[in-house]
């Protein structure tokens, strides 16, 4: 069995956010996703709300007149099955009070990864959201804090969706912002391909066996060269053409006695 290199590499785009917004204010490559009863505003985020590069994407919740008012983005990612990935995300909640003591916790981040490919969120059982242990800050803060989650996932498909949302849990009519910056999805990109060894066997390697094989499916052995001389001319004898030749030199010579006996 042969294997051939992987390659590992972040499989989200623009995870970095970096690609651009759409005009719903969305990044390119993501689509986003809310429920009701509140205004939700996306947004391409500004300095000094950037955890790396120019751009990160804002998601504003505004007006909630309900509990657990929520609004995110999602994105597909082709993975391999069975082979282990990094997500690591970066993101910061702000908020009028900016103190989870105040709010009672009430400004939130999860995430969720859909192990089918779901695209809609509201499909995702509650169980698979996982709660981001981050503090809201205050709003329009000179100097704000981007926290960072890791973990590793292992895909039971071929692809997976993750979902990243901002969770305003009270009606609470203030304003909640929620900043996503770098996110990566680390792992293999693509599955080995098979290759055929030179027993025919099935290998995981891109190159194929040198080893040639007849067309015809017979085997090739070798043989030796065909024996010459004898058993492959017809007998002297019994060749018409060694008695047509001798009768015409008999009568050639049968003429030349003759001419010479009579003098011609």
């Amino acid at each position: 069995m042969q294997q051939q290199p992987v390659e590992v590499k972040n499989l989200l785009k623009n995870g970095d956010f970096e690609a651009g917004f759409d005009q719903r204010g969305a990044a390119l490559e993501w689509e986003p996703f809310r429920n009701d009863g509140f205004q939700a505003i996306y947004a391409n985020e500004t300095f000094p709300y950037i955890e790396s590069g120019s751009n990160a994407q804002r998601v504003t919740i505004v007006g909630a007149t309900q509990y657990s008012r929520y609004a995110g983005i999602y994105q597909q990612v082709e993975v391999v099955p069975g082979q282990v990935y990094t997500l690591t995300l970066h993101g910061q909640i702000r908020s009028v009070v900016g103190d989870v003591n105040q709010s009672s916790f009430g400004y939130r981040m999860q995430y969720a990864i859909s192990q089918t490919g779901l695209k809609n969120w509201a499909n995702v059982p509650e169980a698979e959201w996982v709660e981001l242990p981050w503090d809201e800050q205050p709003i329009n803060a000179s100097v704000t804090k981007f926290y960072s989650y890791t973990t590793t996932i292992e895909p039971a498909a071929a692809r997976i969706t993750l979902f990243v949302r901002g969770w305003n849990k009270w009606p609470d009519q203030s304003e909640g912002q929620y900043t996503f910056d770098s996110f990566s999805l680390v792992g293999p990109s693509t599955a080995p391909a098979p290759v055929q060894t030179s027993a025919g066997e099935a290998g995981t390697s891109g190159a194929t066996s040198s080893s040639a094989t007849p067309t015809s499916g017979d085997a090739m052995i070798d043989k030796g060269l065909p024996t010459t001389g004898t058993g492959d001319a017809p007998h002297l004898m019994q060749d018409g053409r060694f008695w047509g030749g001798l009768l015409i030199l008999l009568l050639l010579a049968t003429g030349a006695v003759y001419r010479a006996r009579w003098g011609y």
